[in-house]
Order: C-alpha cells, then sequence, then structure tokens
C-alpha cells in the first residue's frame, strides 16, 4: 500500500455536487485557537510500531493489534470512498446516512491534512427522518469546519444552532428552565416541574410532530445537539455555546444514560409527565456522539466531570456484550435484511468514532488509549479480513460478506477512519 498521489488534486465531484470554492488552505485557513492545538500527524511513510502492550485487554479479542502501515490505512478508506462513489449513482440513501458519510470523510481529510472533499455534498438523498435529518446536517457542517477551517462551515452550523435555542416553533428548541407552560396550534401544554420550579427535563430538545396531548422530549436531538453545542464552544469560544451543551449534557445524564449499563438510551420523554415512554432501546450510535460530545465539551470547560462520563460511557460500551461477539466484533444485528439500511446498522460505526475522539483528547490516559486501540483494532481486522471483497464491506463485521450495500460500506468506514487515527502512534 502506498499512498495515493491525488491527494493534492482537484476535488473529486463523482459522489458529492460541488457546492462552494473557498481557495486553497492558507487563504481560508481561520484563527481558532482550538483547531490550532489539533495533533498534528506524522508523515504518510511512517511505519507502524511492534504491538502495543495487551496488558488490561480481553483476551478473547480476535487480533487487537494491526501492523498496517499509515500509507495503507490511507488507501484502504480512500477506496472505500471511491467504491461508494462508483455505485451511489444507481441508488438513493437516505439523507441522514450520508450527511453522516459527509463527517466521516470530513475527518478522514482532516487526519491526513487534505482537502480533496472540501466543496462537496451529497447527491441522491432520498427517504426523510424527522429526528435525525436537521441535526446529521449540522453535525456534517461542524465536523466539514473543523476539517476545513473555512468561515462558510462554521457559520452555517452556528445558524442552525440558532434554530434550536430561539425558534418561533416551541417544539423545536432546546427546553430551558424558564419554561412551564409550551404553546402549539393554540394548545398549552403543562410541563412537569422540578421542586426548583424547572422543567422536570429541562436540557432535553423536542421531538418533532408533537402527538396530541403529549409533547416529547428526544435523547437522539438531545444527543446530536449536545456535541454541536461543545464544538461551537470550543470553535468560537463564546460561552453561550458551552451553557447549552451544559444544560444538554446534564439532561442526558439524568434522564438518558442506563443506570445498569452506562449506554445511552434511544428513548423518548413525556416532558408532562416526566415519564419515559415504554420501547426505549439502548442505543449503539447515540453512545458514540454521547462519548464525543462529552469529550469536546470536557475539553472546552476543562471540568472532568464530563471527561470521566466519557471515558466511563466508552469502556463500558467496548465490554457490553450483547453488542458484541464473544471474541469482540460489534455485531449490532437485527431482524431485519441485510439490504434494509436501518439507523442501527448504518449509523453502528459511530461508536467507533466516538472512541476515536476520546483517544484524541485523553492521550495522557494510556490505560484508557490502550484499549480503544486494541477495540478498533478488533474491528479494523474483522471487516478486512473477514467481510470484505476488495473494496467492499458487508453488513455483519464476523462476515461472511453480503453485499454491496451503501449503508455497509458507510457503517464500516467510520471504522476504517477510525483506525488510521489511533494507530498512527
Amino acid at each position: 500500500g502506498t499512498c495515493i498521489p491525488s491527494e493534492q488534486s482537484t476535488p473529486t465531484t463523482s459522489l458529492f455536487q460541488l457546492t462552494d470554492s473557498h481557495g486553497d488552505r492558507a487563504s481560508s485557513r481561520t484563527s481558532i485557537t482550538s483547531i490550532e492545538k489539533a495533533p498534528s500527524f506524522a508523515s504518510a511513510n511512517q511505519i507502524i510500531p511492534p504491538p502495543h502492550d495487551l496488558h488490561g485487554i480481553p483476551q478473547e479479542w480476535r487480533k487487537p493489534t494491526c501492523l498496517k502501515t499509515r500509507a495503507e490505512f490511507i488507501t484502504i478508506a480512500q477506496q472505500a470512498i471511491d467504491f461508494v462513489e462508483n455505485f451511489e449513482k444507481s441508488i438513493t440513501v437516505k439523507k441522514c446516512h450520508l450527511r453522516n458519510f459527509v463527517s466521516a470523510i470530513a475527518i478522514r481529510d482532516k487526519l491526513i491534512d487534505s482537502r480533496r472533499y472540501v466543496n462537496t455534498k451529497p447527491l441522491n438523498e432520498s427517504g426523510t427522518d424527522a429526528i435525525y435529518d436537521d441535526l446529521m446536517l449540522t453535525m456534517s457542517r461542524v465536523h466539514r469546519y473543523y476539517a476545513y477551517e473555512t468561515s462558510h462551515f462554521r457559520s452555517q452550523p452556528a445558524k442552525d444552532w440558532n434554530d434550536y435555542v430561539g425558534s418561533r416553533d416551541p417544539i423545536k428548541n432546546i427546553l430551558k428552565a424558564d419554561k412551564t407552560v409550551i404553546r402549539i396550534s393554540s394548545h398549552d401544554y403543562h410541563l412537569h416541574l422540578s421542586p426548583s420550579g424547572a422543567p422536570s427535563v429541562v436540557g432535553g430538545l423536542f421531538a418533532p410532530n408533537a402527538e396530541k396531548g403529549e409533547v416529547l422530549i428526544s435523547s437522539a436531538r438531545t444527543v446530536m445537539f449536545m456535541a454541536i453545542s461543545s464544538y461551537l464552544g470550543e470553535f468560537t469560544g463564546e460561552k453561550k455555546y458551552t451553557d447549552m451543551a451544559v444544560l444538554a449534557a446534564s439532561c442526558i445524564k439524568m434522564w438518558m444514560i442506563d443506570d445498569t449499563t452506562n449506554l445511552i438510551k434511544d428513548c423518548l420523554i413525556n416532558a408532562q409527565t416526566a415519564q419515559e415512554r415504554s420501547g426505549s432501546e439502548l442505543s449503539c450510535h447515540l453512545t458514540g456522539i454521547a462519548i464525543e460530545g462529552f469529550v469536546i465539551l470536557a475539553a472546552v470547560i476543562q471540568d472532568d466531570e464530563w471527561r470521566n462520563l466519557a471515558i466511563k460511557i466508552a469502556t463500558s460500551a467496548m465490554l457490553y456484550d450483547k453488542w458484541h461477539s464473544a471474541d469482540g466484533i460489534l455485531t449490532l444485528l437485527t431482524d431485519n435484511a441485510a439490504s434494509e439500511g436501518t439507523n442501527d446498522k448504518t449509523f453502528k460505526g459511530l461508536l467507533n468514532r466516538g472512541l476515536m475522539v476520546a483517544y484524541e483528547r485523553n492521550k495522557s490516559n494510556e490505560a484508557f488509549c490502550n484499549m480503544v486501540r486494541s477495540y478498533i483494532n478488533v474491528q479494523f481486522n474483522a471487516l478486512f479480513e473477514l467481510s470484505r471483497v476488495r473494496n467492499a464491506y458487508g453488513v455483519d463485521w464476523r462476515g461472511p460478506y453480503a453485499g454491496p450495500y451503501a449503508h455497509a460500506q458507510i457503517a464500516a468506514f467510520d471504522t476504517l477512519v477510525a483506525a488510521l487515527c489511533v494507530n498512527d502512534v
């Protein structure tokens, strides 16, 4: 594997449509302290050192080391993108899934100091998801700003954020402490209040489309908003973002973390009764996004409460047996057919993205970083050796390969990027 020579060439357009043009990296760089402190990465020819210390790593885990070179990891990730570009023209993918893929590609560009995909947006989006579509778009803009440092990508998520804190439609807003009644379509919904007089589920984001007689708080939207607010706080240094991030983070900690497993629940909470709706499930992808958001928040406000919580959740996720095979491979299989691109299947790589961010922001915690590197290597090796045909990856990472499916490729890509990051030591 050698580094692809075209990394500095004109941005590609086959999967994505060109939308912006902001010049070269030097002219578009914004002086943001947090970004300037982002880790530097070694040259593409760096050789990965011998296997790291496996002390404390579960002995059952399959192949927790990986000896590929940085150049090989770069090539593998690029080939995965190329494969999606080639077959994407004839199919459609849900908006939120492609927007998540845009985030992953931007992060990959950041890791290798590339601008190949800076001026792009996905094509052939089809199918809506009221919970995820808008916030995944904002997340992709946040990640693109982090990767490319272009002012346009900073202004867009800031505008989006304003809609979540000051929209004329109250059901789109974060629930603030001064709200006791929500008026929707000329109907007043009286909220459940805590002893302090604030809403019990303060800091939560409402689920869209309030049902008759019921106003719900969405854990998915709250978790994504918390991560977005944390990044905006880091980019800008403005307290208004971190204040809202802390408010949402506190809501997540109080209502949306399962007490038994320490993992994030995909749940809806009735804001009028402060009761969780039946049907809640533990969510791998929301757990990953929460880890990412907590880690960024901790870095911005220098608060170990959120850093320790992120590490606790991350460690629990890596060891949660119901999400993994006996040898540590992330499964998350459902009863749906392999060809059905559900959120659980398509977003499951977000756990590895969250772990990657936690790894990058906690380098001094050697035991934790060693565990994350080992875990991500288990997933990468499974994908590459058990669930791959050339440059296409399957739905079940234990194999055998089934596909090609866009959702399988998108899920795998976050792991390919994470492996590139954690093995660059």
